[in-house]
């Protein structure tokens, strides 16, 4: 016999979130794509008539949303009538009496898991679907630490829950899931909600049928949620035998991106720019920050952007120009300069001055591939004079110790005296 049918699975929307780094405008863009996001979702599921929607839990950011924004969720569901949706709580959402979840009606379409260590049986196809949900918003034990399911191989045995998924000897404030347990449980297949980025279809190991998956979450709100987000879904089939271990699981899930912004971040390296000295170097500097942009994104008038600058630069940045010039082409740009100035070693070579002393001192250390004992005697030791004396405490440091020290301490002399220059 086979058990075949459809779903979705997602997760992690944060309806709700402050994104209180945005400005007002930009917050309220963001939380409104938030919402087309899952309305995106639903629309999928009744476009595809998928059986099933499958909703890891953090559906929303707070336990207290507006019922605004309640009803923006019903909304959503009724946007895809026909496919049935089991929501598990998180942490951010979970399930107690009076709360959150006791003011959206469950229908005939809506099931929400409200006792742990449920079975929730589909009135549709021979499919059970296991889940625990939050009771508060922490659990430092696995919330099906107690509970070990008896599964009946003829049904399609699914796991919904949010967690992290840990090995042996791993802790989490957020139901830490055995992923021995999950090996030996005999599920064929388990949704897993909590992790932001999405993961592929894993195989469990010592179970050559079952399998897990995390869709990550549906929409990012910062730049730890990069790239494009989305959801799961597809065909799932079982192949049922009177032999347990001869049953067999073909899962036809592929992700599907949703459509909204993205969160990108990346570097720009100033010394690796072939910088025309004829030209403005904030101008070529701009250019090649739309360059980058435009090498991440199709959208960047819909999306986020963190750029770092790096490596040396022979003048002064002017960061207001460059945001300026960047401005009419990106949504949000956090432009940030990690950069430091070229030093002119040359430049006080011949000064009776400290700064002599250490340019000169510098310039044997960077050229030096390894720094042992025997050199540092060499460089600074044996000179009797107030640098030398001053460096003798540094020899007490491990070796990679004193190196790293004195080439931050370089770079900091010398980007402050590039700058006054």
């Amino acid at each position: 016999m086979a058990i075949a049918f459809s779903l979705a699975a997602a997760g992690d929307l944060h309806l709700g979130s402050s994104l209180a780094y945005l400005s007002q405008s930009q917050a309220g863009r963001l939380a409104q794509a938030q919402l087309e996001a899952f309305y995106s979702l639903c629309k999928y599921c009744a476009r595809h008539k998928l059986d099933y929607l499958l909703l890891t839990g953090d559906i929303f950011d707070q336990i207290d949303p507006s019922p605004a924004l309640l009803k923006s969720f019903q909304q959503g569901l009724a946007l895809c009538p026909e496919s049935l949706v089991i929501v598990v709580p998180g942490n951010h959402d979970p399930y107690f009496a009076g709360g959150l979840w006791d003011q959206i009606p469950e229908t005939s379409q809506l099931h929400l898991v409200r006792e742990p260590g449920e079975c929730w049986q589909s009135p549709r196809h021979p499919l059970r679907i296991y889940a625990s949900p939050f009771l508060s918003q922490s659990a430092d034990q696995c919330l099906f630490e107690d509970f070990t399911p008896s599964l009946d191989p003829h049904y399609f045995n699914l796991l919904l829950l949010h967690g992290d998924l840990v090995k042996s000897g791993q802790t989490s404030r957020y139901n830490p899931i055995p992923q021995a347990w999950l090996a030996s449980s005999g599920l064929d297949l388990a949704i897993l909600g909590h992790h932001h980025q999405a993961s592929e279809v894993i195989s469990l190991a010592g179970q050559a049928s079952a399998s897990y998956l995390y869709p990550g979450c549906l929409l990012g709100r910062g730049f730890d949620e990069l790239g494009p987000k989305g959801f799961y879904a597809g065909q799932v089939m079982k192949r049922t035998s009177s032999q347990p271990d001869a049953a067999s699981v073909q899962l036809g899930l592929k992700f599907v991106q949703t459509p909204g912004p993205c969160f990108y971040r990346s570097d720009l390296r100033l010394d690796q720019l072939h910088l025309d000295a004829d030209q403005d170097f904030h101008l070529q500097v701009a250019q090649a920050l739309e360059e980058k942009v435009r090498s991440l994104s199709d959208h960047p008038d819909q999306d986020f952007f963190q750029l770092s600058l790096r490596g040396t630069r022979p003048a002064r940045l002017d960061l207001a120009f460059l945001r300026q010039a960047l401005s009419d082409q990106v949504f949000y740009l956090d432009l940030k300069d990690l950069s430091q100035p070229v030093a002119d070693w040359t430049r006080y070579s011949h000064e009776p001055s400290l700064r002599a002393q250490i340019a000169d001192l510098a310039q044997a250390l960077l050229k030096s591939d390894r720094m042992d004992a025997s050199s540092w005697q060499a460089l600074f030791l044996d000179q009797d004079d107030a640098l030398s004396r001053e460096l003798k405490g540094l020899v007490q440091l491990p070796q990679d110790q004193q190196q790293t020290l004195l080439r931050l301490a370089t770079d900091k002399l010398y980007a402050g005296l590039a700058e006054e220059g």
